[in-house]
């Protein structure tokens, strides 16, 4: 189980330094499943390439998971889960046309993209039963991203986007263990087909290159992968609506 969580430590610091000028940005997110609010974090970044190839990249960080898809009925007692999902797209720029305006480029932009996205979560379980020996799970699924995205720099230094496309949910697997290794169990995720749609709007405003503004409102499912039993459902995922918020200023970025 160490060798699982290292395999996936190592594949997200890849991915940070592949983006490391990536644009974070904080979601305050409220999930139709739960009735609850929580905290997103998406770090996410992306470079043109030559012959109009465009990559985006980063994770996305859930760390009060349960508020999102609901409590965890394979676990008791106090938990924390947590969720993070590194993905990694590619797609290609068809540039509509190009204008200069005087005073900035106007150049609306379309890109249809292809993608790989794996979610991972894991849960803590600690009862009073078990104080001395807790819990714990590790559940992962990959998924295949398809979408386009609309994008498009506006004179005076605003930049505009929408995007719109979902992910198809691969089978994954499961693991629960404990600290002295008593009640190991482990089985496989079938996702069933599982479709996870997502769509968003956003702009960001740039001060000289000193200083960007970005907000935005996105629309996603969330699917729940923790230690199923059964095969997964349209009631095993949590439509979500997230404002998201960001600055970033020389080199700092929130």
């Amino acid at each position: 189980m160490k060798k699982e969580i290292l395999k996936y430590s190592a594949a997200l610091m890849s991915l940070s330094f592949i983006f490391a000028s990536a644009a974070q940005a904080i979601s305050i997110s409220y999930s139709d499943k739960t009735k609850k609010t929580a905290v997103i974090f998406d770090v996410m970044g992306g470079a043109n390439l030559p012959f109009n190839i465009y990559v985006n990249g980063g994770a996305q960080i859930i760390p009060a998971y349960a508020a999102i898809v609901g409590p965890n009925t394979m676990t008791q007692g106090l938990s924390n889960d947590f969720m993070v999902n590194p993905e990694l797209n590619v797609g290609y720029n068809f540039n509509l046309f190009t204008a200069d305006t005087g005073l900035g480029t106007f150049d609306p932009t379309l890109t249809p993209y292809v993608g790989y996205k794996h979610f991972i979560a894991y849960t803590p379980s600690v009862t009073l039963d078990n104080i001395s020996n807790p819990s714990q799970s590790l559940s992962n699924a990959g998924g295949i991203n398809l979408g386009v995205r609309f994008a498009t720099n506006i004179p005076l230094g605003f930049h505009a986007y929408a995007d719109a496309g979902l992910t198809s949910l691969l089978n994954g697997s499961w693991s629960q263990w404990t600290a002295n290794g008593t009640g190991n169990t482990s089985g496989t995720i079938n996702s069933n087909g599982l479709l996870l749609p997502h769509a968003g709007v956003g702009a960001s405003f740039n001060l000289f290159n000193l200083l960007t503004l970005r907000a935005g409102y996105k629309l996603m499912y969330v699917p729940d992968i923790r230690t199923p039993v059964a095969p997964l459902n349209d009631a095993s995922k949590a439509l979500v609506h997230s404002l998201d918020l960001g600055l970033s200023f020389l080199f700092f970025s929130i």
